[in-house]
């Protein structure tokens, strides 16, 4: 199950595709690796000239010493992996956010679940 909450104004300059499969990249990661019978829990607004977008999900926590390499390629975290996939996702998620300028980050600990939260300029 997804949740979802949007609050976007229109007239955002951006590149909808690009924004798209960033969001695909964050809500596959966040079911494959997520608790099943948990929803994933996505939150797109706006703060002051910034997009905000956050998936979390509940599951097996990351691991503070892996969550640096998590955003680069062909690296799978192995708690929780499946075995298909070449560990593309989030690097890409990572490379859509850079090339607007923006930031991809990741919190993640067993009080309060995984969550990625991608900032872009608007």
């Amino acid at each position: 199950m997804i949740l979802d909450t949007l609050s976007i104004p229109t007239g955002l300059n951006c590149d909808p595709g690009r924004l798209g499969q960033l969001l695909v990249n964050l809500v596959d990661n966040a079911i494959t690796h997520g608790a099943k019978g948990e929803p994933v829990v996505v939150h797109i607004h706006t703060v002051g000239q910034s997009l905000v977008l956050s998936v979390h999900n509940r599951g097996v926590a990351i691991p503070e010493a892996v969550q640096p390499g998590l955003f680069h390629p062909f690296k799978r975290h192995e708690v929780g992996s499946r075995k298909d996939g070449l560990g593309l996702g989030l690097y890409i998620a990572n490379e859509i956010c850079a090339g607007h300028r923006g930031t991809l980050e990741v919190t993640s600990n067993d009080a309060h679940g995984t969550e990625f939260v991608a900032t872009l300029p608007c």
